[in-house]
């Protein structure tokens, strides 16, 4: 039993050495400066997120981007609370901002698949950013993400951290960026893991190759099973950790 022990220690901090080792040798690009634009659509599905909802889409509107090249299609997952009505309010005099209400059910997809898959028929950009409405984006999200999508790249995902103080979440959010940062090292020795559901894009050419989520067979994982149906079209894959794509979610 002692070798056995000794094997899974090994094999361990094998692991802690390779992600760090990784993760220092592979820094993420400094953000650039534009000068090309290309349409972008923000995927965002809501289910009673009446406590979320305007943290989530003031942030979304204080993004750094071009509001002509922007915009962000809501769905409303048959809310039974006052997330339709807040989201029509705030939206009202911002024409960029859609609201949809999701009320059926389009091939395989269900729950945010589903709704993401109603919305992406919907949607005009050259990209896809998702989201959840219980995270908060930072000001150059957009411009982060966006800059991965070199020439063969389907697909990138930022890094997301929980926010709230207590201890256990505290606890909870180190826990995640030690997982985030086996997706990031993963990624940069050409490892793909998954992608981050709750912050990432894909480019619309390499999401429509898949079918759509109504063609991808069903999982709670969605991000994953669209992670897996893009890169086995051989397109390529991003992960990126940095300020600027770092999303704060409200667990």
């Amino acid at each position: 039993m002692i070798w056995v022990a000794a094997a899974i220690l090994t094999i361990f901090f094998g692991v802690q050495v390779f992600s760090l080792v990784s993760i220092l040798q592979h820094t993420d690009k400094k953000l650039e400066k534009r000068k090309d634009f290309p349409m972008v659509s923000i995927l965002l599905a809501a289910r009673n997120e009446e406590q979320l909802i305007l943290r989530n889409l003031t942030a979304i509107n204080a993004l750094n981007y071009p509001k002509d090249k922007l915009e962000v299609l809501i769905g409303n997952d048959e809310s039974t609370d006052n997330t339709a009505q807040l989201v029509t309010d705030f939206i009202k005099d911002k024409p960029y901002f859609k609201l949809f209400h999701i009320d059926k059910t389009v091939g395989k997809g269900r729950g945010k698949a589903n709704v993401l898959g109603q919305l992406a028929h919907k949607a005009s950009g050259e990209f896809y950013f998702i989201t959840d409405v219980d995270v908060k984006l930072p000001q150059n999200w957009i411009l982060a993400l966006l800059q991965e999508f070199t020439e063969g790249v389907g697909l990138v995902s930022g890094t997301t951290k929980c926010e709230r103080g207590s201890l256990f979440a505290t606890l909870q959010s180190i826990d995640w960026l030690h997982f985030m940062g086996y997706i990031k090292a993963f990624a940069n020795a050409g490892v793909g893991c998954t992608s981050v559901g709750n912050n990432m894009a894909v480019r619309a050419e390499a999401y429509w190759q898949t079918g759509g989520y109504e063609e991808i067979d069903f999982s709670i994982t969605e991000d994953y099973k669209l992670f897996k149906e893009v890169t086995s079209r051989g397109w390529q894959w991003r992960t990126i950790m940095g300020e600027d794509s770092l999303g704060l979610a409200w667990y």
